[in-house]
């Protein structure tokens, strides 16, 4: 919806506008939540090869979606873990248009 609207108003032409919720989460914490969902127990692993050197990274991000607000009059309108479920109910419906066992770039 967030994005269907910033391209109306002439306003927005060019501007960045996120569309976040404003919360943070790390990636581990968002697996978590998944595997929650599908009934899995994961397990998590960090992989000293890639791990970024201190200093190269921004730690966390989080969106501020005020411009949104003030120019779309948008605000999220799902949660993330209301999100998740209706992503996970989705994807099981559709599970023809997957193919977990193939990896692709």
């Amino acid at each position: 919806e967030g994005f269907l609207l910033s391209g109306s108003p002439e306003k927005a032409v060019g501007r960045a506008i996120h569309l976040g919720s404003g919360e943070a989460i790390s990636i581990g914490d968002l697996a978590r939540k998944i595997a929650d969902l599908i009934g899995v127990d994961p397990r998590i692993e960090d992989d000293p090869e890639r791990v970024r050197p201190a200093r190269s990274e921004v730690d966390r991000l989080c969106s501020d979606a005020s411009l949104a607000r003030e120019l779309l009059d948008w605000k999220p309108g799902v949660s993330l873990d209301d999100g998740l479920v209706k992503t996970v109910q989705w994807m099981r419906k559709h599970k023809r248009l997957y193919r977990p066992d193939n990896y692709v770039i």
